[in-house]
C-alpha cells in the first residue's frame, strides 16, 4: 500500500516538474499497460486449476452475488449524487444566486454529459477537456448558449440550468450577476466534430472490447500454458501495476487546473465509500434467498471483497473453504472487469459516483485510470479515498462475516 502511494507520489512530482511539456504519449502508454494487466490477470486466472475447474459450478454463483452487489453499489451512489445535487441546486435557489455567477456547470465536471467537456458559460468558451482515452467527439467544439436546451445522450449542454449543483464551482465573482463573472478560460483545440451528433454505442465500447479481448487472449494463455514462467511468482502484474500508477501520477501532476477544481469539490463526496459498502452488503444479502445452500454471512464475507479478489478470496478459503473461495475470486474478479468495461456507460447513465462506486477497492490502482477518464478528473482524488477506505476495510469485514 504505501509502495502505490510512493509511485503515485513520484509520477505526481514528475508531472508537475514537466508541465512546461506536451505529454499527450502518456494517455497512450496507460492504455497499453491496461492491456497488459488485463492478459496477465488471464493469464493468472487460465492458469489456476481450481478457478478453471470451478468455472461451471461456481461461475453462476458468483455472477449472482457480483450482479446483486453492483446494482446495490450502483444504487445507493445514485441516492448520494441525487442527493447532493438537490441540496446544491436548492441552496443556490435559496440565496437567490445568478446560475451563471453560482459557477453552475453541466458536462464532464458535473458527471451529465459522460465524457464531455466542462463549459465555463459565462466567458462562453470551454474550459476543460478531460477525456483523453475515452474522448467524446461530440463534447468537442460544444459551443455556450445564453437559452437552456435539451441535449441528448453524448452531447453537452453548455446553458446554465439551475437544476445543476455547482459541485466544482467556476472562478466566478459571487458579487456580480453579469455574463461576464467568470474569468475566461482559453479554449483548448478540438477535433473538428459535429457537437449535434451523439456517440455511438461502438465508440463507446470498442476500448472496452478490446480489454476484454486481452483477458481472454490471457486466460487461453494461462489454459493451454503457452507463458513458459509463472507470472504471480515472478511478481510481473505488480511491476506492471507500479507503472500504470506512475502513469496516473504523471498525468494528474500535469494537469494544472486539477488542484482548483479539487479545492471545490464538495466534501459530502466522502460518504462515497460508506454508501458503496452499504449498497454492496445489501445487495449481496438479497442475493441469498437465490442460492442455496448458502447462508447470508457466506454472501456478505464474498460481497465485502469489494473487488479485492486476492486478498479477500485467501481470507474466505482458510475461514470457509476452497469452494466459496472461488467464488470470492470469481466474483471479485467480475467486479473489476466489469467496472474496466462500464465505467463510461455508468457514468452517463447513472452519474460520475457510481462509476467510482462499482469499483469498490480497485478504484486506488486497477480502475483508477478508466474511472478517471469516465467520470472526470476532479474525481481521481474521490477514487483514491473511496479505494484506500474500502481497500483497508476488506480484512476486517471478511474476517468478522466468516466468523459469524
Amino acid at each position: 500500500m504505501l509502495v502505490l502511494f510512493a509511485v503515485i507520489l513520484g509520477g505526481i512530482v514528475t508531472g508537475r516538474l514537466l508541465q512546461s511539456r506536451r505529454l499527450a504519449f502518456v494517455s497512450r502508454l496507460i492504455a497499453v499497460i491496461i492491456w497488459a494487466l488485463l492478459f496477465l490477470l488471464g493469464l493468472e486466472v487460465g492458469s489456476d486449476p481450481a478457478v478453471v475447474g470451478g468455472m461451471a459450478t461456481l461461475g453462476r454463483t458468483a455472477f449472482v452475488i457480483f450482479v446483486f452487489s453492483v446494482a446495490g453499489s450502483i444504487g445507493a451512489s445514485w441516492l448520494l449524487w441525487r442527493r447532493i445535487r438537490g441540496r446544491s441546486a436548492s441552496g443556490t435557489e435559496g440565496t437567490g444566486a445568478n446560475p451563471a455567477s453560482a459557477g453552475s456547470v453541466s458536462g464532464r465536471e458535473l458527471g451529465t454529459g459522460g465524457g464531455g467537456c466542462g463549459a465555463n458559460c459565462s466567458s462562453g468558451t470551454v474550459a476543460d477537456i478531460s477525456s483523453e482515452t475515452f474522448p467524446n467527439p461530440a463534447a468537442c467544439g460544444a459551443s455556450c448558449s445564453a437559452e437552456p436546451s435539451d441535449s441528448a445522450v453524448g452531447r453537452v449542454s453548455c446553458s446554465p440550468e439551475p437544476s445543476e449543483p455547482a459541485l466544482f464551482r467556476a472562478p466566478c465573482s459571487p458579487q456580480s450577476s453579469e455574463p461576464t463573472a467568470c474569468e475566461p478560460t482559453p479554449a483548448p483545440a478540438c477535433p473538428a466534430s459535429d457537437p449535434e451528433k451523439p456517440l455511438s454505442m461502438w465508440n463507446a465500447l470498442k476500448g472496452s472490447l478490446v480489454i476484454v479481448a486481452f483477458f481472454v487472449a490471457g486466460c487461453v494463455a494461462g489454459l493451454f500454458a503457452l507463458v513458459p514462467f509463472d507470472v504471480a511468482g515472478a511478481r510481473v502484474s505488480t511491476y506492471v501495476l507500479y507503472a500504470l500508477m506512475f502513469c496516473v501520477g504523471v498525468t494528474l501532476g500535469h494537469d494544472e487546473t486539477l488542484a482548483g477544481r479539487v479545492r471545490r469539490l464538495d466534501p459530502r463526496l466522502a460518504l462515497l465509500p460508506v454508501m458503496t459498502a452499504v449498497g454492496t452488503l445489501a445487495g449481496a444479502a438479497l442475493a441469498t434467498p437465490l442460492l442455496p445452500p448458502l447462508a447470508v454471512t457466506d454472501t456478505l464475507a464474498v460481497g465485502s471483497g469489494f473487488g479485492y479478489y486476492s486478498l479477500s478470496s485467501i481470507f474466505i478459503a482458510d475461514f470457509r473453504g476452497a469452494e466459496l473461495g472461488t467464488v470470492a475470486l470469481l466474483c471479485n474478479v467480475m467486479r473489476e472487469i466489469f467496472t474496466l468495461l462500464a465505467a463510461p456507460l455508468v457514468a452517463r447513465w447513472c452519474g460520475p459516483l457510481a462509476a467510482v462506486s462499482i469499483g469498490g477497492a480497485t478504484t486506488f490502482d486497477t480502475t483508477l485510470p478508466v474511472i478517471t477518464q469516465a467520470a472526470g478528473k476532479p474525481y481521481a482524488v474521490v477514487s483514491i479515498f473511496h479505494g484506500c477506505t474500502l481497500d483497508f476495510s476488506v480484512p476486517f469485514l471478511v474476517t468478522f462475516f466468516c466468523t459469524l
